[in-house]
């Protein structure tokens, strides 16, 4: 991770962290210029937010879980964050779409929760509040089998977010699913 901010310019060895303090009636002010915020954003954004319900996995339990299943991957870096949160990075947005177009995934019998990292994700306020789940549509007549339409659908339960990769390329037509 040092790599990227040396490339972005920060936190080199011989770079000094420290900038001067800004007072406003005696009280510290921090600004922080849309540039750097770009930057964080931009090193993050391959990011994968993975958190097991009920289960108290280890980094190493979430590797080898990595490792056999997403095994169509470059393989990611992973960091545990507090309340059992692990953050997945990844080293492309194409690694990234493809896990969470995968479909629902499982870890000793428990279900993982998957979502896409954004800049205002808050690990202290999403602790299950809004989880995504995949959906299933069975016997779908084959006319609805559109973009469109599996869209509408998805959007009468809450917010479309993906179809699974045999839904998006017609593998399987016994039933839709949607991430929603």
């Amino acid at each position: 991770m040092m790599r990227n901010f040396q490339k972005k310019g920060l936190g080199a060895k011989e770079q000094s962290l420290l900038v001067p303090l800004l007072l406003h009636d005696g009280k510290p002010v921090v600004t922080l210029s849309e540039v750097h915020v770009e930057i964080g954003n931009e090193i993050w954004s391959n990011v994968i937010i993975l958190y097991v319900i009920r289960n108290t996995s280890s980094i190493g339990a979430i590797m080898r879980f990595i490792t056999t299943e997403w095994n169509f991957v470059a393989k990611p870096k992973v960091y545990l964050h507090n309340n059992g949160f692990f953050i997945v990075k990844l080293n492309s947005s194409e690694d990234k779409n493809s896990i969470l177009v995968s479909g629902p995934c499982m870890l000793n019998n428990r279900p993982i929760i998957l979502k896409s990292w954004t800049a205002d994700f808050d690990f202290n306020k999403e602790v299950l509040r809004t989880i995504p789940l995949w959906v299933q549509f069975p016997n779908l007549p084959l006319h609805y089998w559109g973009l469109a339409t599996l869209s509408k659908m998805g959007n009468a339960l809450g917010k479309p977010l993906y179809a699974d990769e045999y839904t998006s390329g017609f593998g399987r037509i016994s039933y839709a699913r949607l991430l929603i």
